[in-house]
């Protein structure tokens, strides 16, 4: 079988830094690369194999019905006013697809007031046609939570959608490993967050109670490819927020010996890395704790909005409200309070009804995840994590400011290019309004002959009829 998945890479492409940021191959944020990872480690084997698929073009139909048996799309937080144009994309594509279009773990991206209440949007419309696009390719829908599940629901969809949560969770199996608590003062502590993340008592409890009492213990996990820009050249972020880190001058990219900041390239190394190198994940970034999850290392995430909360709702991810946290002294003190390993509970059961979701549209997952990415795997040496511009040494300043010169006089040149096409368009244009030009005015000249020579014609039929008269 072939299937072909929408994906911004495969699970061992191990791209370099440069084709990751520069051509976006995170779809702007890397926790996009561990739902499609675990797709593929839940599916793919000597019998099956997947292709990602990142440039998504409904011309590519006929290709895709002649050379592949399915076409498996998972998704995040699609339901939101920023995806539509993308979503009307897909729909169209999947309209013209003859093959199964499979879709796992979409969600409505939704504020946490008005949960549980009907809700509309002005997206409504898209994804009703969205909906029945893939319904008509497939038997059922998996949906992240409780909230996207209501709000299709509310749309007519009830019967062919089934809460499946976010198929990261899934990424070895049945058996999630237990979460290893120590003490709370001696905790290596990554920290992950939204730059748009402006919630007063959050950012409070983040700059008091976090960055001034525990820089020494911090690893800043960063996840945006506009993050990934300013890490490697130096690139500031354009916002007007000034919460988390937007250029090089933030103490979360000095070189110290204190808060580290690292972007991991690859879910390989990011689980590795807080698997081994990591004893608490806290922050606002769903992927950025489930990652710590699969590591076996505890974690409590932040929720901001029902597109996080109904996740870890759903898999029992140890949570907090932005509201609760003026309930906690310290971040150690949240590490000391929560009961992670909550996560644990039900997670088999879960891992079922994501095996019989996959099954009810025709696809057999495998039955050890580990198997075949492993041995794909073990000769493989992903890239290792990007570290901040100015704190790497002279070398790797000058050949990553380089390659970013040759990037920009390349993007230069592209642009050049692009404006004598144009040139040479509009002299075409021009030559040809030229001759349209010539040609009308021939034509009103032969019009104007004719008309004079028919007002000619009609005063001599005029004279001769009074003559005969």
């Amino acid at each position: 079988m072939k299937i072909l998945m929408r994906a911004p890479q495969g699970p061992i492409d191990n791209l370099l830094p440069y084709e990751t940021c520069i051509n976006n191959r995170i779809w702007n944020n890397v926790g996009n690369l561990l739902f499609p990872t675990s797709m593929w480690r839940n599916l793919a084997s000597e019998e099956v194999s997947i292709d990602p698929y990142y440039d998504i073009k409904v011309s590519d139909a006929d290709y895709i019905n002649e050379n592949y048996d399915v076409f498996l799309i998972p998704l995040a937080n699609a339901f939101r006013t920023s995806f539509m144009g993308a979503l009307k994309v897909l729909t169209e594509l999947v309209k013209k697809l003859r093959i199964p279009c499979i879709v796992s773990g979409v969600g409505l991206q939704h504020g946490i007031i008005g949960i549980g209440k009907e809700v509309s949007f002005p997206f409504d419309d898209s994804v009703v046609e969205f909906m029945r696009a893939v319904l008509d390719k497939s038997a059922i829908v998996g949906v992240r939570g409780e909230c996207t599940y209501n709000y299709l629901k509310s749309l007519g969809f009830s019967k062919n959608v089934e809460v499946i949560g976010c198929p990261s969770m899934y990424t070895f199996g049945r058996n999630l490993p237990s979460p290893k608590k120590l003490s709370a003062e001696t905790l290596r502590i990554a920290l992950n967050a939204k730059k748009s993340d402006n919630d007063e008592v959050k950012e409070k409890f983040f700059a008091d109670k976090i960055f001034m009492k525990n820089a020494e213990r911090i690893t800043y996990i960063p996840q945006e490819t506009n993050e990934l820009m300013m890490m490697c050249y130096g690139v500031p972020i354009d916002s007007t927020k000034n919460v988390f880190p937007l250029n090089l001058s933030h103490s979360f990219f000095e070189k110290n010996d204190k808060i580290i900041s690292q972007f991991f390239l690859n879910t390989y190394t990011w689980i590795n890395y807080m698997k081994n190198e990591v004893d608490f994940s806290f922050g606002t970034r769903i992927h950025g704790n489930v990652v710590a999850v699969l590591a076996g290392t505890p974690a409590c995430l932040v929720a901001t909005d029902a597109r996080v909360l109904e996740l870890a709702e759903y898999h029992n991810i140890p949570h907090i409200s932005v509201k609760e946290l003026e309930n906690y002294s310290s971040i150690d003190d949240i590490y000391n309070t929560i009961d992670f390993n909550q996560v644990l509970d039900g997670h088999s059961d879960r891992y079922d009804r994501f095996r019989n979701f996959l099954r009810k549209n025709g696809l057999e997952p495998v039955d050890d995840p580990n198997r075949y990415y492993d041995l794909l795997t073990q000769n493989v040496e992903f890239h290792k994590p990007v570290r901040s511009l100015n704190c790497e040494n002279g070398e790797t300043v000058n050949n990553r400011l380089t390659e970013y010169y040759a990037y920009l006089k390349n993007k230069d040149q592209e642009r050049v290019n692009r404006i004598n096409e144009l040139k040479k368009k509009v002299e075409k244009l021009e030559k040809s309004q030229t001759e349209v030009k010539g040609k009308l005015d021939h034509f009103l000249k032969e019009e104007k002959k004719q008309i004079v020579l028919k007002k000619l014609v009609d005063e001599f039929v005029e004279d001769y009829q009074m003559i005969i008269r």
